[in-house]
């Protein structure tokens, strides 16, 4: 839920010394007849070197892939000769290929100790990556090892620059694949390849473009035209291509690549889901939604595609398609989730955060589309979900506050908006929120304090200024009523001005200003007992007396309107108003992942 930048295809590790080269069908014949003679070699008393015999046998077993009967004759030569380094190092090979890595060390050890020369260490080194978990520091150390022996040795650069990247040693990495490059004199794809990946690794370490890595996304995305100039059917560096490209913003150049991919690789949902990243952050979303679903087609459980596609539908407008694709995405986190506990995997604390966080994610999503499909009951659950799962989420405590209010729940909406405030003190648009309610409230004083530290924080927010012109100068009326209210009631309350008309019709305006229309009634009706002749008198008493029941009814109809709201709520219909237009929408869009690279056959 998270950067559109696509994820790299894996990297590729130079071939390893003593590679299983299977035979052809062509040649298993001649393999055959080849491994006959042998065995009547075996049996021939004026055959004498039978330890080479049984090399050779285990070898061309090797070639057939009959790695157990070629481990018995590997073992023979070493009962006629101890000292077979070749033998040694042939057997660590055998093991290796049947994954049975611990014994193969053994073996390239005897082998190593007998000759120590580059490939020894090469093969230990390759060995050590191979094991659960890999052992980087030996691995590391041996291919250090070797390239002291062998500086020229291109495969255990590039291999050093993989096992360099796995501890985090990025840029030690990539002055090994420079080599590699070098090395190859132009001519070595996965040398091309793999430095394009490093590149790229470094990039986004540094926060990709805006951080300063572009310099290096473009060096990657030459290094992949080279490679895909060499192997123009490639896939893997096609993907990575496009991936880097988007990365630069080159969107409809990715585009194009993952059209490519498409057509080498087909049936493949991780490229229709990065094709549909891509069209999204070129702006093509209708083509982003095609590619979404089409990658949900190829395979219904990839949950990063529906992530993706319920947000794009989001912001395409298509609120109900959108939360249906978003609430079976949560369906199928849950499930997914319970498959992996019946299995007996345990996430990592880590984990653990990082599904919490995406959960609450959707339902955050799910929350401000329910509010724009008219649904506030099922607005406010959704956010309530979201803020149980991440409670420090300012965002999810401003749109459920503006919920409560809508649904009348005016102090559970302010009390959200202060939570909002106090997780994002210097957020603009939660403060101006709240200042918006304080103010619709009646609370002009703290509207205009939320104001005021908006604008310091928005200095050039014309609407806020404007906005705070008008409060500032209401409430500098209000203070005026107020004081001109204290000092006719001070008067009216002595003797001489009960019977002051001129000041109670005085206090009785002030009071009307106030919207304080009973007390105001009340000085206007001893003001007709004192003066009954009054002109005027009479008019202004009706009017007041009818603003007195226009309000009484209005405070009346808001009383059963909060009374029968949950009722109402409940039958899906409901009401939601925003306010001032500050409800925001966010949806962050997953980025590609890594699929299976290829790896050359290990040795």
């Amino acid at each position: 839920m998270k950067g559109s930048s696509g994820r790299q295809r894996i990297d590729r590790r130079g071939s390893l010394f003593g590679s299983l080269i299977l035979a052809q069908n062509d040649d298993i014949l001649q393999l055959n007849a080849h491994i006959g003679t042998l065995q009547t070699h075996l049996s021939d008393p004026t055959v004498l070197n039978k330890e080479s015999v049984h090399n050779n046998l285990a070898n061309a077993y090797m070639k057939c892939d009959r790695i157990e009967e070629a481990i018995g004759h590997y073992k023979e030569a070493l009962e006629l000769n101890k000292e077979d380094a070749a033998a040694y190092m042939n057997l660590g090979v055998a093991f290796k290929h049947m994954n049975r890595f611990e014994e193969a060390l053994k073996y390239f050890e005897k082998s190593l100790q007998l000759r120590p020369t580059a490939d020894e260490h090469y093969n230990m080194a390759n060995t050590y990556l191979k094991l659960s978990p890999p052992n980087y520091t030996s691995a590391i150390s041996h291919y250090k090892e070797a390239l002291r022996m062998d500086g020229g040795h291109l495969n255990c650069h590039q291999n050093l620059g993989l096992a360099l990247k796995n501890v985090g040693k990025v840029d030690e990495a990539i002055g090994e694949m420079r080599e590699a490059v070098r090395l190859g004199d132009g001519g070595e794809v996965n040398s091309f390849y793999n430095l394009g990946n490093l590149l790229g690794t470094k990039a986004r370490e540094m926060g990709g473009v805006k951080g300063g890595g572009g310099e290096y996304l473009q060096e990657a995305v030459e290094l992949y035209r080279e490679a895909a100039i060499l192997a123009p059917v490639d896939a893997d560096i096609k993907t990575n291509l496009g991936i880097t490209l988007a990365g630069l913003g080159r969107g409809a150049e990715a585009v194009a690549e993952y059209f490519e991919v498409m057509k080498l690789q087909p049936g493949d949902a991780m490229t229709h889901f990065n094709c549909g990243n891509a069209l999204l952050q070129d702006g093509d979303i209708k083509g982003a939604i095609e590619q979404f679903k089409q990658s949900l087609t190829l395979d219904e459980a990839f949950l990063d595609a529906q992530y993706n596609l319920g947000i794009t539908l989001m912001e395409a407008g298509e609120m109900e398609e959108a939360c249906k694709v978003l609430e079976g995405h949560l369906q199928s986190i849950d499930e997914k989730e319970d498959e992996d506990e019946d299995e007996g995997g345990e996430m990592t604390e880590a984990q653990v955060m990082s599904s919490l966080d995406d959960k609450a994610l959707i339902y955050y999503n799910l929350g401000t589309m329910y509010s724009k499909r008219g649904m506030p009951v099922e607005s406010k659950e959704a956010l309530e979900n979201s803020i149980e799962l991440k409670d420090d989420d300012s965002m999810a405590h401003l749109n459920l506050g503006n919920q409560e209010i809508s649904l009348g729940n005016v102090e559970e909406g302010l009390k959200q908006f202060e939570l909002a405030v106090q997780f994002s003190p210097d957020d603009p648009s939660i403060l101006r929120n709240l200042a918006y309610v304080l103010i619709e409230q009646g609370n002009l004083e703290q509207g205009a304090e939320k104001l005021r530290r908006c604008l310091e924080l928005s200095p050039d927010d014309n609407e806020i200024k404007s906005y705070l012109d008008q409060i500032e100068e209401e409430l500098s009326i209000k203070t005026k009523i107020l004081n001109d209210i204290k000092v006719l009631e001070e008067k009216v309350a002595t003797e001489e001005g009960k019977s002051n008309v001129k000041d109670k019709a005085g206090l009785a305006m002030a009071y009307r200003a106030n919207n304080e229309f009973g007390k105001a009634r009340e000085q206007l009706e001893q003001c007709f007992f004192l003066q009954p002749n009054h002109p005027q008198l009479p008019a202004i008493l009706e009017q007041v007396k009818k603003q007195e029941v226009e309000l009484a009814a209005e405070n009346e109809k808001e009383e059963n309107t909060e009374k029968m709201g949950n009722e109402e709520i409940v039958h899906a219909t409901g009401r939601f108003s925003m306010f001032g237009g500050k409800k925001k929408g966010r949806g962050k869009k997953k980025g590609g992942k890594k699929g299976s690279g290829k790896v050359a056959v290990a040795g």
